[in-house]
């Protein structure tokens, strides 16, 4: 099996359920070991692999989390990244200790391993170098490491987070995501979203996720807050929304930095919206089975 591995940077954001979002390989670029992986190359097992085990340093023997998403940004030009969602698994010793590790930034490493089937790779001549080009992979496993082949990554975040909203007194813009709290995060025990889109009125055709609460005083399920794309909602018509279904808090969404120094930073604050709303849907499911 392959193993290729990328330098991070981490960023901690909250603290109860291990989730981690990183950039766990490059792609569109000759790594260290002379191979470029098309940036099409995880697509089947992104859609046929998920979830993965998380190792620690390909140790097979210490799996300390799964990959629940992933897919492949565009950087700049040729130049991709493999943004992954994990969730560490925090019931184990290992999972905790490989939480901490990424988190405190005492691995700054993450490392791909995968196989390349029969016929998925040409060789080609770069510069007078031969240099491997691998169209397809069969994605195994990601892990922490100490050092690899991979360039160019970033840990976008490590989380640990106990409810799926802050509470009122920590509320902070979502980035890309216009919020309507409808209901106080402190009312509920649990919470689930659902995602559809508007079918009928002003707000035809645009996509708005549902978050619900358990609620601790009766129950059942009840709406929790509303998030709605900036792209599709402008501020106008989401705190119009908000004001229309009885919302208490409207916190407009945070753009992603177009003066970021670099685009790696713009790619970044829009991959931790897409982290964002991939944790609601799944470390729920996790929590309830």
């Amino acid at each position: 099996m392959i193993n290729k591995s990328q330098a991070v940077q981490v960023k901690v954001l909250d603290e109860a359920s291990g989730v981690v979002e990183a950039y766990v390989n490059s792609m569109g670029i000759v790594d260290k070991d002379n191979d470029i992986i098309e940036p099409s190359a995880f697509d089947k097992s992104i859609s046929d692999n998920l979830p993965i085990p998380v190792l620690s340093g390909h140790d097979q023997q210490t799996v300390v989390g799964k990959v629940v998403t992933a897919r492949p940004v565009s950087v700049d030009g040729e130049d991709w990244k493999l943004f992954a969602v994990m969730q560490m698994n925090l019931e184990t010793q290992d999972g905790r200790e490989a939480f901490s590790n990424v988190k405190g930034e005492y691995v700054r490493e993450w490392s791909v391993g995968f196989n390349i089937p029969d016929g998925a790779w040409d060789m080609e001549s770069r510069d007078g170098v031969p240099v491997r080009i691998i169209k397809e992979l069969d994605w195994v496993e990601v892990s922490t490491v100490v050092r690899g082949a991979s360039p160019q990554t970033a840990t976008v975040a490590a989380k640990t987070v106990p409810d799926a909203t802050p509470p009122a007194e920590e509320a902070k813009p979502m980035t890309n995501f216009h919020a309507c709290r409808v209901r106080e995060p402190a009312d509920f025990d649990e919470f689930r979203t659902t995602t559809r889109t508007m079918e009928e009125g002003p707000y035809s055709g645009k996509q708005i996720e549902f978050l619900w609460g358990h609620s601790k005083e009766s129950g059942e399920w009840e709406q929790a807050s509303y998030h709605m794309p900036a792209e599709e909602w402008t501020e106008a018509e989401a705190r119009g929304f908000c004001k229309e279904h009885s919302g208490i808090l409207f916190e407009p969404a945070k753009q992603a930095n177009s003066a970021s120094d670099t685009v790696e930073e713009t790619a970044s604050d829009t991959d931790v919206a897409f982290g964002q709303l991939t944790l609601l849907r799944t470390q729920l499911e996790l929590k309830n089975g």
